[in-house]
């Protein structure tokens, strides 16, 4: 029994060559109920016999579908406190404000998703509403303080450059004055630990030794391991925040640590997982016919979120307000 070389992926014109070569090509996707473009093999030898002038593969098992490539998904609606966010009501929790400006950009921008997909591939761009900008701040960047807090749920570090770099995109500026960081893909039932702060926090001090940001901060951690992570870090922090509504009085030694050393302690109510994975399913629905053929079987993940607020410091107004979140495929 010899060896019959089959190409993949299989295009109508891979079939002709065959088939003028006196080969009966039998399609794996045809006996495994797939469609062509999911199979994406390279070169795969099968046996064959011949039956006449004819020559048959012989497929004893097939091999596995190859991986797709993730996709990725950012979406930054822009400054919610423009006279264009028709949907706001002025009363909205922060992941209720979060949703509604992801699921009004994405309604808004279908034509641009879509053309992203078709130009970028499997890689899908960062989805703006340019109805609302911030180019009624005529102020200098001195006079601004532009503050982040990132919900992190994936701990990859090029994720977390990511997050910051579209920050900085999405408020026009070259550096930010803070970062406080939560860790809301750890809201579940396992416990953060330092290790997981420390691989965290070691890429939030190359953003300060960048000088992509001044200072940076911890939100929703447990005292003796903000004092661990303190005494360990390199770049320290200088800024704490603890959500009142599930600590109804500040630690007394937290509140006695950042005495001492000068750090902000600050009370915030914001959900720590601000973007639920029923949320997240509902907001890739619109769209999950446009990826591909695959699209409504992909299953999506946030990977991050984040709010920036932009302050005229001079007068303690707040000029812009916006979110930024990336979703990715499994």
């Amino acid at each position: 029994m010899g060896r019959l070389p089959i190409i993949f992926p299989c295009t109508p014109k891979t079939i002709t060559s065959l088939k003028r070569r006196s080969y009966t090509f039998l399609p794996p996707a045809r006996s495994r109920g797939l469609s062509l473009s999911e199979c994406c093999f390279t070169e795969i030898e099968f046996p064959r016999y011949h039956r006449g002038s004819v020559c048959y593969p012989l497929v004893s098992s097939w091999p596995e579908k190859a991986k797709m490539p993730n996709r990725e998904l950012i979406i930054s609606p822009g400054n919610v406190l423009s006279k264009s966010c028709t949907w706001r009501k002025g009363n909205e929790s922060a992941s209720e404000e979060l949703y509604e400006s992801l699921r009004s950009c994405i309604e808004q921008q279908q034509k641009e998703i879509q053309a992203n997909i078709c130009t970028n591939g499997n890689i899908v761009g960062v989805i703006t509403n340019p109805d609302n900008s911030d180019d009624e701040i005529t102020e200098s960047r001195q006079e601004l303080k532009i503050t982040v807090k990132l919900f992190i749920y994936s701990l990859n570090p090029d994720d977390i450059l990511s997050a910051i770099k579209n920050s900085l995109k999405g408020v026009s500026a070259d550096y930010l004055d803070s970062v406080v960081v939560s860790f809301a893909g750890q809201s579940g039932s396992t416990p953060l630990s330092l290790d997981v702060m420390q691989k965290v926090w070691t890429t939030l001090e190359e953003t300060v030794e960048s000088s992509l940001v001044k200072m940076i901060g911890l939100c929703d951690v447990d005292s003796q391991l903000f004092i661990q992570l303190y005494e360990w870090a390199k770049m320290k922090p200088s800024i704490v925040q603890i959500n009142l509504a599930s600590c109804c009085v500040v630690p007394p030694e937290l509140a006695t640590f950042t005495k001492e050393h000068d750090i902000q302690l600050l009370t915030h109510s914001d959900p720590i997982n601000v973007l639920p994975e029923d949320k997240v399913e509902s907001l890739v629905k619109p769209f999950q016919h446009l990826v591909g053929e695959e699209g409504n079987n992909l299953n999506w993940r946030a990977k991050w979120a984040l709010r920036y607020q932009i302050h005229v410091k001079c007068r303690g107004v707040l000029a812009s307000k916006g979110y930024i979140a990336s979703f990715s495929t499994v």
